[in-house]
């Protein structure tokens, strides 16, 4: 979004700087065609520039609400996974309490039979012996009272074996029942599973997809960038052609101010400086720093932001006390001060020639659009934030719209600003 807004803002201040300029000497008429002529290219080429801007702004809105969906489907796959890992662990648990009851039941089994083929044996052994008659009393070497209290013992024992063995029958019935129960809530669980684990594919897919997406858009989004930096080259070009021939008309005026003093001597006589050496530009290496402070990131920079996209730094940031004031580095006045999307709250100073300043992720804005400022007068203080969530303002130099590295321009020697070796 900034990247749409500042060549406006930026290409509206120099259009009124241009417009604004008084062309009334005779001598510099010569030059007007030239510069109506190269503001006319400038115009063509900064509408192809709007055009592009507009791409680039669709395609950054497209992005971002491609990254939205993307965490979206991280957050949906992460809850899935949470989902399998549990359902996984019931299975498990289900596993462990069937394998356990097998084992119950295979135990129960040996026993049973067991006991089956001993009462069998005793069973066996009583029918070899034979009934209790009149035969058995007579022959045998025991007494009647003897042989009718062994038969009722023998009774009572095949009895006891009986009900111990209809007992292991109905503990193995309940095992049984108990392990098809488990069973049964395995093959639910695994179901749930197979679903789960085909709608975590089906987001799998839609993120691969998507992330696919994501960096078509984003190439899209580099080739209009591209497109924008190659026109604003050109029109950086036609902006120097411009200000060459507006140098060209200064000469003039300036010797034609010369020669009219000159035949007018009592009139009052300035030096003028270079051009080059006027305003903001004379200043480079010597300005204040905005804020008390130390640098934590660095002109040209590049930084990974999410999705791994490339981020440059278009200039550098301080870091400061929380609430310190940020102050304007050199005379000028404001040109937008507000919210921008990406640059949080953003003051823009234009310090004539072509000159700007751009301060941005402040805490407070103290000053307002179209208002005047001097050098060191707080525009804003920064963020009332401390520790990780402090990460400092941003502080860029345009020259037009081409960024320039503030160091070069900043008093390194200021015990305002602290500075590391960042080679």
């Amino acid at each position: 979004m900034f990247r749409k807004l500042l060549p406006s803002i930026l290409s509206l201040s120099t259009v009124f700087l241009l417009n604004t300029a008084a062309y009334s000497l005779d001598s510099v008429d010569e030059y007007d065609k030239k510069v109506e002529e190269q503001k006319k290219k400038i115009e063509r080429v900064q509408e192809g520039i709007k055009g592009h801007s507009s791409k680039v702004t669709t395609s950054e809105k497209e992005e971002t609400n491609l990254i939205d969906h993307l965490e979206s489907l991280e957050d949906q796959i992460d809850t899935e996974g949470k989902k399998l890992i549990h359902l996984k662990q019931k299975v498990e648990i289900q596993d462990q309490a069937t394998q356990r009851q097998q084992q119950e039941v295979e135990h129960l089994l040996v026993q049973k039979n067991t006991l089956q083929q001993h009462t069998e044996n005793r069973l066996t052994a009583y029918y070899k012996t034979g009934d209790i008659g009149f035969i058995n009393v007579i022959f045998s070497s025991s007494s009647l009272s003897d042989l009718v209290s062994f038969r009722d013992k023998y009774h009572l024992m095949l009895r006891h074996d009986q009900q111990n063995i209809h007992s292991y029958k109905d503990k193995i019935k309940e095992l049984n029942e108990s392990r098809a129960a488990h069973e049964e809530e395995k093959r639910k669980l695994n179901e749930t599973i197979a679903k789960a684990e085909e709608q975590q594919k089906i987001l799998a897919d839609t993120k691969i997809e998507r992330e696919v997406l994501l960096k078509r858009v984003v190439t899209e989004k580099k080739l209009y960038q591209q497109a924008i930096e190659e026109m604003e080259s050109a029109a950086s070009s036609l902006k120097e052609a411009l200000e060459r021939h507006e140098q060209e008309r200064l000469e003039a005026k300036q010797e034609e101010e010369y020669e009219f003093i000159k035949g007018n001597p009592l009139k009052a006589f300035k030096k003028r400086r270079p051009l080059h050496l006027r305003g903001f530009a004379g200043h480079k290496g010597t300005l204040p720093p905005p804020a008390l402070g130390s640098v934590v990131k660095y002109f040209g920079e590049e930084n990974r932001g999410k999705f791994d996209i490339p981020v440059i730094s278009n200039g550098i940031s301080i870091k400061t006390a929380p609430g310190s004031d940020i102050k304007a580095i050199y005379p000028g006045k404001i040109v937008y001060a507000g919210s921008l999307r990406g640059y949080g709250k953003l003051v823009i100073i234009d310090h004539g020639n072509h000159y700007f300043t751009l301060t941005s992720d402040v805490g407070h804005i103290t000053k307002k659009t179209n208002e005047p400022v001097v050098q060191g007068e707080r525009i804003a203080t920064s963020s009332l934030h401390s520790g990780h969530l402090n990460d400092g303002f941003r502080f860029e130099i345009r020259f037009n719209t081409e960024p320039q590295d503030p160091l070069l321009w900043l008093d390194q020697t200021s015990r305002e600003l602290s500075v590391k070796n960042n080679e």
